[in-house]
């Protein structure tokens, strides 16, 4: 963190007439941000703030520095529910923040933040609004230590303040959690350790009340995997697809019954990055390089071909909305409305229309307004005349008349950024060109949204004690069992299971 921040020093002191979005970042997309009802409401997570539409079409701009210092690389993770209320996960606690004892903070309305009650020193690792209920939400923890305890939070009110629920337990590192979309209040999270080796899968049919745990042993090339991530759960919460990250390969399981086996339905030499489920079913995933892929069965996983090279995923009545890799496509957010069989782009980043209106005394008017002109000619770029022939309306995937094929990996198609492989590299703010300044940018932006996206990632490596080869035989799970709660009462139901 010191080495990047002298960096960004030495860059500002070089470079005295620029002002950089968010520490130095090059614009890029990372994922999306979806709010609970059927409005037409949708988010984008960028590399310089959180951009929201709330008619799903005009988009503004929340600054990170809301609730960063400058010059530092921390890219905030958004969620919102159907109400509008956003929390950002930060997930570290550092000086670097509003406040070095909070890695979560609150807004109702995107123009001032505070910390929420009930979470200050807690490491959180992730966060979810329940769909159905606004003012459930879930957070789980995953701070390292010898002393620390880690757990899951639960809040009843929107996430103004929080509780600990019925999971308090040493030598545990919660991870990433996934709400079934049916209203249910299914919720299902992984946790791990390292000494001994360990990775447990958790499930709550109360919106995170009380929680059912199991083992996962899951080994690949005779070394015991650890790094488990639930990535999609099915509109009733009955199966969950977990992605395994092992240090040369993901691999894709599904569960279809809580405490019963796993079946690996996909294994690629590449980073699992985003999945979503659609209304009709269908299930998606995006993957780092690979592309995106689609299965009617969620067994079954087929390339998408034509798809633009998608950072984040996320479906509704409307289709399948991708935050887009602007170093590929001349735009940050597509939606395909026809199973993928073309994407309409819908928005790119030199359409966004300013910060969010705010009074004059709100966070946002004190840090994102005073940069927003520099931020809006970097983004800018340079005027589009739609002299390659693409034209903003065209649809990929499609037969383009005038004379642009369609495919999205063709370089005249790079995006606001520029290709990134592209030797020519421009990084334009105003209208100076620092062509010298472009690599190391182009890196900056690249550990900033690796730390983002893969912050739990570590690699560690043990001889497995089953012999067990991937693909051998069927994964099993051990039975469940009902975690007890924080005063040490065991909930009632503890053989549960959830109905398929």
């Amino acid at each position: 963190m010191r080495s990047l921040s002298f960096l960004l020093a030495v860059v500002g002191l070089a470079t005295p007439s620029l002002v950089w979005a968010h520490a130095g970042a090059l614009p890029q997309t990372i994922d999306l941000v979806e709010r609970g009802g059927d409005g037409p409401s949708i988010g984008l997570e960028t590399t310089f703030g959180l951009l929201l539409a709330e008619d799903g079409d005009s988009f503004r701009w929340v600054c990170h520095e809301t609730i960063i210092r400058d010059l530092t690389t921390v890219l905030p993770n958004y969620h919102q529910n159907q109400d509008g209320v956003l929390l950002a996960s930060t997930r570290l606690l550092s000086e670097s923040l509003l406040d070095a004892r909070e890695s979560v903070y609150r807004s109702v309305d995107g123009c001032n933040w505070v910390a929420p009650l009930g979470l200050t020193d807690a490491l959180v690792a992730d966060l979810a609004f329940d769909p159905a209920n606004g003012d459930r939400a879930v957070a789980t923890l995953g701070a390292l230590g010898d002393e620390v305890v880690n757990g899951i939070r639960i809040s009843n009110d929107g996430g103004l303040s929080w509780s600990p629920a019925s999971v308090e337990v040493e030598n545990r590192l919660f991870r990433d959690l996934v709400f079934a979309s049916g209203g249910q209040g299914v919720v299902w999270t992984t946790a791990n350790w390292f000494n001994p080796l360990s990775a447990h899968v958790l499930k709550s049919e109360d919106s995170g009340a009380t929680w059912s745990s199991m083992d996962l042993d899951f080994p690949v090339d005779d070394s015991v995997q650890v790094l488990v991530d639930v990535r999609a759960v099915s509109y009733d919460g009955s199966t969950a697809w977990l992605v395994v990250n092992a240090p040369s390969s993901n691999h894709l399981l599904r569960l279809d019954d809580f405490g019963g086996a796993v079946e690996q339905v996909l294994m690629l030499e590449d980073t699992m990055d985003d999945m979503a489920i659609d209304p009709s079913g269908a299930v998606w995933l995006a993957t780092r390089d690979s592309g995106l892929y689609r299965s009617s069965d969620g067994l079954e996983f087929v390339a998408v071909d034509g798809a633009p090279h998608s950072l984040g995923i996320a479906a509704d009545h409307r289709g399948l909305f991708a935050a887009v890799d602007i170093n590929q496509h001349p735009f940050a957010l597509s939606l395909s409305s026809d199973d993928g069989a073309t994407f309409a782009p819908l928005f790119e980043f030199g359409e966004l229309l300013g910060p969010l209106e705010c009074s004059a005394d709100s966070d946002s008017a004190q840090h994102c307004d005073p940069v927003w002109d520099v931020l809006a000619k970097q983004l800018g770029g340079g005027d589009d005349d739609d002299s390659s022939g693409g034209g903003d309306d065209d649809t990929f995937g499609e037969d383009d008349p005038s004379g642009d094929d369609g495919d999205l990996s063709d370089s005249d198609d790079a995006g606001v950024g520029g290709d990134a492989s592209n030797s020519d590299c421009h990084c334009t703010v105003s209208s100076t060109t620092v062509q010298d300044w472009c690599p190391a940018l182009l890196l900056l932006t690249g550990l900033m949204m690796a730390r983002r996206r893969r912050w739990r990632s570590t690699k560690v490596r043990v001889s497995s004690t089953t012999g067990m080869l991937p693909g051998s035989s069927p994964v099993t799970m051990r039975a469940p069992v009902q975690l007890q709660s924080a005063g040490g009462s065991t909930p009632a139901g503890s053989e549960a299971r959830a109905k398929r």
